[in-house]
């Protein structure tokens, strides 16, 4: 698996990069740029805005190289079919707000609605280790409740560190790599490829929009990445 895993990274990474600087020359066509205005501005000029399609879609390559190249995750489709979903679900959710700006209570509704997706299709909470005895289940409406608490915590939590140039892709990128050395101690090969893309596609990003930054991720990246963490 190592072999495997190490082109899988390589690929979603070099698929970031691409994608990231394939994204930020049409948004510039396109005139989609994020213009410095107000005191939580800092940059001077105006720079290319939602660098998130090009994580997405790096991501969706990542998903697809682990499909191909791992058949042995076939009985893994549920949860290849949540993560498209549920991402794909996520990122026009930020783009939406990227663009019109929507209130605070429906990307609320939308990031639950994206965790019940993702507890619908088996990435579930059930239970939680106990430092002082034995592990704690919990019954389905608790792992439910607790599981969407959870989305909604990191993707707000991801969104909200999203101010300063390469902050959010680099919280995120060594998070990725700190999960994919726990999945591998705990030889969990699915949550250690999953990992893997998920560091990837923030390492692709990151030279773009470190300081000073030619793209940003914009709500449509700072979701995803929570989303993938």
């Amino acid at each position: 698996m190592i072999v495997e895993n190490s082109l899988l990274f390589l690929g979603t990474l070099l698929a970031s990069g691409v994608m990231t600087f394939v994204v930020r020359g049409i948004m510039r066509r396109a005139g989609i740029m994020d213009v410095p205005t107000g005191d939580r501005k800092t940059h001077e000029r105006p720079v290319a805005y939602e660098g998130g399609l090009a994580m997405y879609t790096a991501f969706v390559c990542g998903l697809v190289g682990l499909a191909v190249g791992v058949p042995e995750f076939y009985p893994e489709s549920v949860q290849f079919r949540g993560l498209i979903f549920g991402g794909t679900f996520v990122v026009l959710v930020g783009v939406a707000d990227d663009l019109l700006d929507l209130k605070p209570w429906v990307k609320l509704v939308a990031q639950v609605a994206a965790a019940y997706i993702m507890y619908h299709h088996g990435f579930r909470i059930e239970k939680v280790s106990n430092p002082l005895g034995t592990e704690i289940d919990f019954a389905a409406f608790a792992s439910l409740a607790v599981t969407v608490i959870w989305y909604v915590v990191l993707m707000n939590g991801i969104n909200m560190v999203d101010g300063l140039d390469g902050l959010a892709a680099g919280i995120v990128g060594i998070s990725s790599l700190t999960v994919a050395a726990i999945a591998m101690d705990l030889n969990q090969p699915f949550g250690l490829a999953l990992a893997l893309i998920t560091a990837a596609v923030c390492l692709g990003f990151l030279p773009f929009n470190l300081s000073p930054a030619t793209i940003f991720m914009g709500d449509a990246g700072s979701l995803l990445l929570g989303f993938l963490l």
